[in-house]
């Protein structure tokens, strides 16, 4: 057989506790002993949560592992054959593990793996349960369940009360376990918005002055920030926040690229104060960026890279200082800067690029993308605009 085979019906083999054919596999083939699924899932850890104690015994004494806390073969997956035991709800594998030296709290990564006794909370197995507080099982142990401002602290008493296990939990509360300290409690009620101006402070810089506005027309009510050059980036920076607030095309889009904010990088030598930025000279790129930031509300389509929005048809310049006549969306290659979750909402950030007409042309042309590649090849610090920068589409 060849080895994807012999891996298939070792693993088959196992979870229906065929004990000949397991060991029949291994003699023939003696590396299986050391096979592991694409999940870093060992024999070891597949015995161990379909309860065949037999196999555990022969893998150890075989000299399979000499360790009952083994992670398995694959980084990303930190779990011991206890945890897998737990996870099957499997009493009597659990207790052979434990008897061997198994860590009873498990292993992999403190916080962030879910323990035995959390599992078996889970699975809603009472005996189980009972077998790890017994072998001294901690009850505060704990791990975290979502992101940013969504995060949920579990443990066994929090896994009892939402999978309604009311046994087990009265269980837990009577041998001293208690509900876990919700840490997060305080972000949970701190509005959006605070967590999107903590990524733009982080990645950007802080803020100096806000612009606000609503119209009446849309759904989204939009702030502009600006944040003046500091020593890592020497740019003033338009950024909004609001746009995020109402998810873009629901439903016609994916969950992935319904919300956004957007960023128009000026040069450093722009005014960054409101009342500069608000005269005629200055005030185009305030204007463009509110007028994009409210465009997929006011006719309900969406924003994402390669969007060219020209000032009207035929396209004419932003004001008479810049030659500019068109906005390109484009997502900023730095993914930490472009992407922010502050809880299950993914928000992408997408710069505004000034285009001349030519290169919008050259765009209608040839592809978005065509044009997009030869923009980053032959301008240094694209997302900057440079009112003197060289024309592409020439």
């Amino acid at each position: 057989m060849r080895w994807a085979q012999v891996k298939r019906k070792l693993f088959s083999s196992i979870e229906k506790g065929e004990y000949t054919e397991v060991i029949s596999l291994i003699e023939e083939y003696p590396k299986a002993l050391r096979a592991s699924r694409h999940t870093g899932e060992t024999p070891m850890h597949v015995a161990a949560r379909f309860n065949h104690v037999e196999l555990l015994q022969y893998f150890i004494e075989n000299g399979y592992i000499v360790d009952c806390n083994f992670v398995g073969l694959e980084d990303d997956s930190p779990i011991t054959p206890l945890q897998h035991a737990a996870a099957g709800g499997a009493l009597e594998a659990a207790e052979w593990l434990i008897e061997n030296g198994a860590d009873v709290d498990g292993g992999g990564i403190p916080g962030e793996v879910t323990t035995p006794l959390i599992w078996a909370v889970q699975k809603g197995h009472l005996g189980l349960v009972k077998l790890l507080i017994e072998k001294g099982a901690s009850l505060d142990a704990s791990y975290e369940l979502g992101e940013g401002k969504d995060t949920m602290v579990i443990n066994a008493v929090k896994m009892a009360q939402m999978k309604g296990h009311s046994e087990i939990l009265e269980y837990l509360y009577s041998q001293g376990a208690t509900d876990p300290i919700d840490t997060y409690k305080e972000e949970r009620e701190l509005p959006e918005e605070v967590f999107l101006l903590r990524h733009i402070e982080q990645q950007i810089g802080k803020v100096q002055d806000t612009v606000s506005e609503i119209i009446p027309a849309s759904e989204a009510s939009i702030q502009v920030h600006i944040i003046p050059p500091t020593a890592e980036r020497q740019d003033v920076t338009l950024v909004t926040t609001g746009m995020s607030a109402q998810p873009m095309a629901e439903y016609q889009i994916g969950d992935e690229l319904q919300f956004a904010e957007l960023m128009l990088a000026l040069p450093p030598t722009w005014p960054t104060s409101k009342d500069e930025m608000t005269q005629d000279q200055y005030r185009w790129p305030l204007d463009w960026i509110r007028q994009i930031a409210h465009l997929p509300f006011l006719y309900e389509g969406w924003i994402d890279e390669g969007i060219i929005i020209p000032n009207g048809e035929p396209p004419v310049p932003f004001s008479d200082e810049v030659m500019f006549s068109s906005l390109l969306v484009l997502r900023p290659e730095d993914r930490a800067l472009s992407h922010c979750k502050p809880g299950y909402k993914e928000i992408n950030f997408y710069y505004l690029i000034p285009l001349y007409e030519e290169e919008r042309q050259l765009a209608m042309n040839k592809g978005e993308a065509y044009l997009i590649e030869k923009l980053r090849r032959q301008i240094p610090s694209l997302h900057i605009m440079d009112p003197n920068r060289v024309n592409v589409g020439k």
